[in-house]
């Protein structure tokens, strides 16, 4: 990652992982309201550039022999997103804690990862479904992109986004929303009124190359060991 670029490129086994920009984020018009627009085009797709955010800041945080992590700032002009990346060895995944600050009238943040894509698994309750590219469409803890071919080239998962689209090659996943509180829509969200999810909003998700562990790894990140803390006592182990 570097400052003024537009997004966080990865790379797997010496070559990029991500096509285009890598990683990136960008802001789309959404002026529809609580439960979305109608079924039209416009409203299935949202797509309407409003911002397409640049990195600001990129700080190496680690350089240890089991992790290294990166942090890296991605903002726009009222809002920003803020993402440590982890790598340990071993582990074929890249993990990312993400926190969001987010103050947007009428607009979708959504992350994008191009990966030349030409159809995508997504967990749904109790089964997968694979869909050519599409607009909005709901997904569960994960999803795996195909290329051309078939073949895996990308697998996500998340603790908290549920709201993907396949445009252009390349998966997106909504982050958050600003449209107004029981709010019909279209017409323009008063500066006065609150929009929801405003505020700060974090998140873990983590990218892989999509093979069959996926939805073991999935269910990690969603539900992580328990720690406790407890008084020292004897027990059967030295």
């Amino acid at each position: 990652a570097r400052e003024g670029a537009r997004g966080i490129r990865l790379r797997r086994g010496g070559r990029g992982f991500l096509g285009g920009a890598g990683l990136s984020a960008v802001v789309v018009d959404d002026p529809h309201g609580s439960w979305g627009g109608p079924e039209t085009p416009a409203a299935c797709n949202l797509s309407r550039l409003r911002e397409r955010w640049r990195v600001v800041r990129a700080v190496v945080l680690e350089r240890g022999p089991e992790r290294a992590a990166l942090h890296a700032r991605l903002a726009g002009a009222r809002s920003w997103l803020d993402l440590t990346f982890h790598l340990c060895r071993g582990r074929d995944a890249v993990d990312v804690v993400a926190r969001l600050l987010w103050n947007e009238r009428g607009a979708r943040l959504k992350l994008q990862f191009p990966v030349g894509a030409a159809a995508a698994d997504f967990d749904v309750p109790g089964a997968t479904v694979r869909r050519a590219p599409c607009g909005e469409v709901p997904g569960g803890r994960w999803v795996r992109v195909h290329d051309g071919r078939g073949r895996p080239v990308l697998g996500f998962a998340s603790d908290a986004l549920y709201a993907f689209d396949l445009t252009r090659g390349a998966l997106r996943a909504t982050v958050a929303r600003a449209s107004g509180y029981a709010f019909a829509g279209p017409p323009a969200l008063a500066e006065h009124r609150p929009a929801a999810d405003c505020g700060e909003l974090r998140f873990r998700f983590l990218l892989t190359a999509g093979d069959s562990r996926l939805p073991f790894q999935a269910q990690e990140l969603e539900q992580p060991p328990t720690v406790l803390l407890v008084a020292p006592k004897a027990g059967l182990w030295p």
